[in-house]
């Protein structure tokens, strides 16, 4: 079986270590939408997206847990991505793994805000960090790798492999593409939460209802 440059590249990124220098910063953000805004235990969809520095994403190894991933509708990355893998560990952790494999010109940009990538990713307005986890700013112009549910109950989450310390990891392309150099990574969880002012309509309309009756 031919092993590609990157497929080599992103199991190598899964274990970094201090010796290896960082090229710069990839961030990723894990979107959850509940199935009813106001209950953590309904359900839901998830997205994971991605945004990067220097000149984008060469490939990534994602890994969550508490998920579902349909391999036939799941990937969103873009299709130039050869690598397009995923599997689970243990029943519920998912390792989603996608990249460029080196056989062609680079697909530089990928991820980087504002770059020549035709970037058709925009976060929904409504996102807000979840569970104790940082904001890392507007993902818009970003990218987004993979979607699937999540069962009632259950609310997905980063984590690691078994014996790996690193719950994600990411290569970014230099100047000329290949060799791919490692990445910092910094995650984050958001949720959509309702918009404020539909509230507020639903309360005027309320009120003008219980008017109406009262005449």
């Amino acid at each position: 079986m031919k092993c590609t440059l990157l497929w080599v590249a992103v199991l190598a990124c899964m274990a970094i270590t201090t010796h290896v220098a960082m090229a710069g910063n990839a961030y990723f953000s894990l979107n959850l939408e509940f199935n009813d805004p106001n209950d953590f235990s309904s359900g839901g969809t998830w997205t994971a997206v991605g945004k990067a520095d220097e000149f984008g994403l060469a490939g990534v190894s994602l890994v969550l847990t508490d998920l579902n991933f349909d391999e036939s509708t799941g990937f969103l990355a873009p299709e130039e991505y050869a690598v397009q893998l995923a599997a689970y560990f243990g029943g519920i952790v998912l390792n989603v793994i996608i990249g460029d494999d080196g056989a062609g010109p680079p697909l530089l940009g990928v991820g980087v805000i504002g770059s020549s990538w035709p970037s058709d990713y925009v976060d929904d307005p409504n996102l807000m960090s979840f569970g104790g986890y940082l904001d890392l700013g507007s993902f818009t112009g970003g990218v987004a790798l993979a979607t699937g549910t999540f069962d009632p109950g259950a609310v997905p989450d980063w984590t690691v492999l078994p014996g790996n310390p690193e719950p994600t990891a990411a290569n970014l392309y230099t100047s000329s593409g290949f060799p791919a150099v490692a990445a910092e990574t910094q995650l984050t969880v958001r949720n959509a939460v309702p918009e404020p002012s539909a509230f507020v309509l639903l309360g005027m309309a309320i009120v003008s209802v219980a008017s109406l009756r009262r005449r």
